[in-house]
């Protein structure tokens, strides 16, 4: 087994010192030895930064101001609290199923980037917004199947609060 390691290391141009480094038991003292653990660190750290894209990526903007809020139950709230926009009880009382949930996300959002520069006030916004669903228009067709917002977390993570039959 020695010999195919070391002609696995002469093959790669490796020398004597490197074949024992590759087919040793033991890791090898030399100089070289901490810059490994060095590179692995900051291959960690890379990893780690790596996380944290990933969980601002994941964060779900307000369907009526543009706070990003870390999961789709603080949306709810949030839009809850600082609007008086219940998501859940819209969905429930209009979507059947995913595509509805779909369309209507992607139409509030197309509906208050509309609307937010004629209203005078977020209350007026979201009632406007509010009396439009309650149309259910955004239902036919297919326009309010494309995103709104590119890569919109909220139109994948709906399973974390809502059911459709």
């Amino acid at each position: 087994m020695a010999s195919f390691g070391a002609s696995s290391a002469a093959a790669c141009g490796g020398d004597e010192e490197d074949r024992q480094r590759v087919v040793g038991d033991e890791p090898v003292d030399d100089d070289h030895s901490d810059e490994g653990d060095e590179s692995d660190k900051d291959d960690f750290r890379d990893w780690q930064a790596e996380d944290g894209e990933d969980e601002e990526e994941s964060a779900v903007k307000s369907l009526f101001c543009a706070q990003k809020l870390p999961s789709l139950a603080e949306l709810v709230e949030h839009d809850k609290k600082h609007f008086g926009f219940d998501l859940q009880a819209v969905v429930k009382d209009v979507c059947e199923d995913d595509f509805s949930f779909i369309k209507l996300i992607n139409f509030i959002r197309s509906s208050v980037k509309e609307r937010e520069a004629e209203t005078s006030s977020k209350e007026d916004l979201v009632a406007s917004v509010t009396s439009l669903i309650e149309s259910r228009v955004f239902l036919d067709g297919e326009t309010y199947l494309k995103p709104v917002l590119e890569s919109d977390p909220l139109l994948f993570l709906f399973d974390e609060l809502f059911e459709f039959e």
